[in-house]
């Protein structure tokens, strides 16, 4: 989104079987660093850190909304700050002095947009 990375979870499952492992803890720890995720062991048999997934994944998700939110908003103030240096409205042609610039209106985001949301990979 907004050619930001999107933030994941690596999710170990089966986590009950501890003598059945094909992958190590360390194994899938190290693959979770190199792809920049967050690591949890899960058992869907034991319900063990299944849930907790869900609101890890909730609490990232708006962390990082909130930070492309912040980066979008100071992207535009410096786009402003450097027309006004330039002495250019925001149709890009110089305004004429005396008049003041209309504010900027935001469009409201409709609940349910295309840019809300997250996606599980199974």
């Amino acid at each position: 989104m907004n050619g930001q990375p999107v933030p994941t979870l690596t999710l170990a499952n089966k986590c009950d079987l501890q003598k059945e492992r094909l992958i190590s803890k360390e194994e899938g720890q190290i693959m979770a660093e190199k792809s920049k995720s967050v690591y949890i062991e899960t058992s869907a048999k034991t319900g063990e850190n299944v849930e907790e997934s869900f609101h890890k994944l909730i609490q990232i998700m708006r962390k990082w909304k909130r930070e492309v939110a912040k980066r979008k908003k100071e992207r535009e103030e410096q786009e402003q700050k450097e027309e006004e240096l330039n002495g250019k409205g925001k149709n890009g042609k110089k305004e004429k002095k005396g008049k003041k610039k209309k504010k900027k209106k935001k469009k409201k985001k409709k609940k349910g947009s295309k840019q809300d949301g997250c996606i599980l990979i199974f």
